[in-house]
C-alpha cells in the first residue's frame, strides 16, 4: 500500500468535491446560458474528484482499482480541465454558449482523444490541450483588469498548475517525498482557487437573477 498518496488523493478529492458543491449551489442564480457554461464546470470538477477518490482506494485499500483510477486520471487530464478553460474563457468574456454547442465542445474533446490515441500522439495532445486550457484560463482572468483579484488568480492558478505538472511530475521521489503525493497537494488549492475565480468572472450580466 501507499499511504501517503492515499491521503495526498484524499485531500485533491476533498478540494475538488468542494468545488462541485460550491459550484452546484451558485448556478442557480445565473441566468440560463451561464448555466450550461457552470454544468460543464461541474463535470470539469467532478472528474478529478472522481479520478482522487478512486486514487484513495488504490493506494490505501485494493491495488485492484489500477486501471480504474488511470481510466478516470486521463479523463480528468482530456476533458475535465479543458471544459475549465472553456467556462473560464466563456465567462470571461461573456460569451453565452447553447446547450448543444456545450455538447460539441465535450464531444470534439472526445473525438480528438481518439484520433491522437488512434495516431500514437496522445501525449503530445495531451500538453497542448493543457497548455491551451491554462491559457484560456490566464486570459480570463487577465481581461478582469483592473479586477486585481481576478487577475492574480488566475495567474495563481496556471502557477500551481505548471508547477504540479512541469516541475514536479508524478514520478519519482524529490528528495524524501513521492512526486505524486507533492502534484497532488499543490492541485489542491488550485481547484478552490479556479471555481472562487470562474464565480467572479462577469459572464452574461444581464441574466444573472442574483
Amino acid at each position: 500500500m501507499q499511504y501517503s498518496t492515499a491521503f495526498s488523493d484524499g485531500l485533491l478529492a476533498i478540494a475538488c468535491a468542494a468545488c462541485v458543491l460550491w459550484i452546484g449551489r451558485a448556478r442557480g442564480r445565473y441566468g440560463e446560458g451561464d448555466q450550461s457554461a457552470l454544468f460543464c464546470a461541474l463535470l470539469g470538477f467532478l472528474l478529478p474528484a472522481a479520478a482522487a477518490s478512486v486514487g484513495v482506494i488504490r493506494y490505501g485499500f485494493d491495488p485492484s482499482w489500477q486501471a480504474a483510477h488511470l481510466w478516470l486520471s486521463q479523463a480528468s487530464s482530456f476533458l475535465g480541465l479543458p471544459l475549465l478553460g472553456a467556462t473560464a474563457l466563456a465567462l470571461g468574456r461573456g460569451w453565452v454558449w447553447s446547450r448543444p454547442n456545450w455538447g460539441r465542445i465535450l464531444l470534439g474533446l472526445c473525438a480528438f482523444f481518439e484520433l491522437f490515441r488512434q495516431f500514437g500522439h496522445l501525449e503530445e495532445y495531451r500538453l497542448a490541450l493543457n497548455l491551451a486550457s491554462l491559457a484560456a484560463i490566464a486570459y480570463a482572468g487577465a481581461v478582469q483588469w483592473p479586477r486585481r483579484g481576478a487577475v492574480i488568480a488566475g495567474a495563481l492558478v496556471v502557477g500551481l498548475f505548471l508547477l504540479a505538472g512541469v516541475a514536479v511530475g508524478s514520478e519519482g521521489w524529490l528528495g524524501p517525498v513521492r512526486r505524486i503525493d507533492l502534484f497532488h497537494v499543490i492541485l489542491a488549492p488550485a481547484y478552490p482557487l479556479l471555481a472562487w475565480l470562474l464565480l467572479t468572472l462577469p459572464g452574461n450580466r444581464e441574466q444573472h437573477t442574483g
